[in-house]
């Protein structure tokens, strides 16, 4: 999406890169930039990110992507992760930042992906995702609301490479601190292209023989457990439908649900 910069200030905020984490070289990062004190999300959610651009007329230009927010919303920052595409426009951009630039932000946060689409609290929460969808996660684990909703959380993340399973240092940080106030956090990871000591098939294929659960020690069961999915189409459609024939449901008459989805793809 590109907008003209003129006619577009009333609806963005301007921050500036304050670190660059380059999890994977050339391929995974993720940039920390300043706040706008009035900027308020929830856990969970995205928002839209942009960069100036000048096009053949040479007039200036923002470019916008959509990422979800790693940081959580008490958190002073606000931290977003990428993955480089090659011969993407905005990845262009992106290879190419630098401390201290400057960054548009949208001043409205957006998604679903959100523990308030929970009614009630189901004991277990299942996170599940692809690729950079873990980043939606790591804001919510991080949220002091989501655990006192949830007993256990069960985060699955579904990549290529061991090399990108990233944020381990948070999850581990996150997995101690509520071990010492009772809860339970279980990380699954899932290593779809290398042959290594995690799990090994797509996180579908496991859901369907039971490997997922018995990994996990925990059963999906649909009358207390609730269930996010975040990540690439194909894996959203296979769980979906897999959820549903064990009763997990996106909305019921009186709005009651247990699955959420979130695709920005």
């Amino acid at each position: 999406m590109i907008v003209n910069l003129l006619n577009n200030n009333h609806s963005y905020s301007i921050q500036k890169i304050k670190n660059i984490n380059e999890w994977v070289n050339k391929k995974l990062f993720s940039i920390t930039i300043t706040k706008d004190e009035n900027f308020v999300f929830k856990a969970g959610q995205f928002t839209r990110i942009g960069f100036n651009i000048e096009n053949d007329s040479k007039d200036k230009n923002i470019l916008w992507r959509a990422y979800s927010m790693v940081s959580s919303p008490d958190e002073d920052e606000l931290e977003f992760y990428y993955v480089i595409v090659p011969n993407g426009q905005f990845s262009k951009i992106l290879s190419k930042l630098e401390i201290g630039q400057e960054v548009f932000v949208r001043k409205q946060s957006f998604g679903f992906l959100t523990i308030d689409q929970f009614q009630g609290n189901n004991d277990n929460l299942w996170l599940m995702a692809t690729g950079t969808g873990i980043s939606a996660y790591i804001s919510i684990i991080k949220d002091k609301k989501t655990w006192s909703h949830f007993r256990k959380i069960i985060l699955v993340h579904s990549v290529r490479k061991v090399e990108e399973l990233t944020y381990q240092t948070i999850i581990n940080k996150i997995k101690t601190e509520q071990y010492d106030i009772g809860n339970t956090l279980t990380y699954v990871p899932i290593i779809t292209k290398e042959n290594t000591q995690y799990l090994h098939d797509r996180l579908p294929i496991i859901t369907r023989n039971g490997i997922l659960e018995k990994t996990a020690k925990e059963t999906l069961d649909c009358k207390c457990s609730s269930v996010m999915l975040c990540g690439n189409p194909e894996m959203l459609s296979d769980m979906r439908e897999i959820l549903i024939e064990r009763g997990f449901t996106t909305k019921t008459s009186d709005n009651v649900k247990n699955l959420v989805m979130e695709n920005y793809w």
